[in-house]
């Protein structure tokens, strides 16, 4: 399996009772999200711009994404404060781990 990106590489799976469902469509790629984890975990003015200019903070990562829908202001994937530089360091190689596995909840782990 290539890890370059999160997005699915199926387009509908069904289940034995006869659901289908699409795979978890992820936002961002694995660069753009080692870089996000990378620039919040070290730079403490990419932290002040995170949290005040999200389309300026996506800007700055390759390939300048588009901001997530449940980061946008009231979303409910927003962090009111990030979590510390440090906090942030210990948990950034276990993000891919987790994002890889389906946990929706990712954006939560930036919060304190």
């Amino acid at each position: 399996m290539h890890t370059d990106t999160l997005v699915s590489r199926t387009a509908a799976i069904a289940n034995d009772a006869g659901f289908s469902f699409a795979p978890k469509q992820w936002p961002l790629n694995l660069e753009q999200m080692r870089c996000l984890f990378e620039k919040l975990a070290e730079d403490d003015d990419y932290r002040a711009l995170f949290m005040a200019d999200l389309g300026a903070a996506f800007a700055q990562l390759p390939g300048a994404p588009a901001v997530p829908a449940g980061l946008v202001a009231g979303g409910c994937f927003r962090p009111n404060n990030l979590a510390s530089k440090e906090a942030l360091r210990g948990v950034r190689d276990r993000v891919v781990t987790i994002a890889l596995a389906g946990n929706p909840m990712i954006p939560k782990m930036l919060e304190v």
